[in-house]
């Protein structure tokens, strides 16, 4: 089961996706259609934000995801959604407070995380009473 079905199926919402296969131009222009313009194409076994791309309409999208499919393998193209970067830890069954992070780039990219002097990690900027609790497995 793929990571969003497991967020899906405990009521965390992810954003609507489509998995990228090369070849599949035209299924894959009517799946992201109705879905909106702008989109995050990601590789399926990266991370740390390598090889994430922000697009902007169908054709840029599925021209991004066929690069990234020959560079990185499977994909998947989610639709872009706008807001802020938290991230959340949990240590030793305990929730440690909510991260703000802000960065001069267009998204917490890989530069962002690790080389940009520029990027603030900021606490206390988010309401945290509903985690106070002890996390529950």
């Amino acid at each position: 089961m793929g990571v969003q079905k497991v967020f899906d199926s405990v009521g965390i919402h992810t954003p609507p996706a489509v998995h990228f296969f090369p070849g599949q131009t035209e299924n894959i222009a009517g799946q992201l259609a109705p879905i909106g313009d702008k989109f995050v194409v990601k590789p399926c076994r990266q991370g740390s934000s390598v090889g994430v791309t922000m697009t902007n309409g169908l054709d840029q999208t599925i021209r991004v995801a066929q690069t990234t499919f020959e560079t990185f393998g499977d994909c998947i193209i989610e639709k872009f959604i706008k807001g802020r970067e938290i991230t959340a830890a949990i240590l030793c069954d305990n929730v440690l407070p909510l991260l703000e992070i802000r960065s001069n780039r267009n998204f917490f990219d890989y530069k962002a995380k690790y080389e940009d002097d520029a990027t603030e990690f900021l606490f206390d900027t988010i309401e945290t009473k509903i985690l106070s609790k002890k996390y529950n497995k």
